[in-house]
């Protein structure tokens, strides 16, 4: 289990490639928004990219979105990938 878990996120990072970053953005009333960060390994302060705001649809979370944000990073391109807060408002 630890070395297919270990393997998972190898692959989630494009085989090191793209450093991706768990976050969380606090906002009013207890909002809380989820979010992962995509970075090309070829991004720095000297090298800049272009970024995508990767959104889920409605009945989605972040996880679904996962795959494409991972290609799009290896591509070159920064992405933040985060779910809708808006769920816990409703439920």
């Amino acid at each position: 289990m630890i070395g297919g878990g270990a393997f998972a996120s190898y692959v989630n990072s494009d085989f090191g490639f793209v450093h991706v970053y768990q976050i969380a953005i606090y906002g009013d009333h207890d909002a809380v928004i989820s979010a992962m960060l995509y970075l090309p390994s070829t991004a720095s302060t000297k090298h800049p990219v272009p970024a995508i705001l990767a959104v889920n649809g409605w009945n989605n979370q972040k996880e679904f979105m996962q795959n494409v944000a991972i290609e799009l990073a290896r591509r070159g391109y920064v992405v933040f990938n985060g779910s809708l807060w808006a769920w816990a408002l409703w439920w």
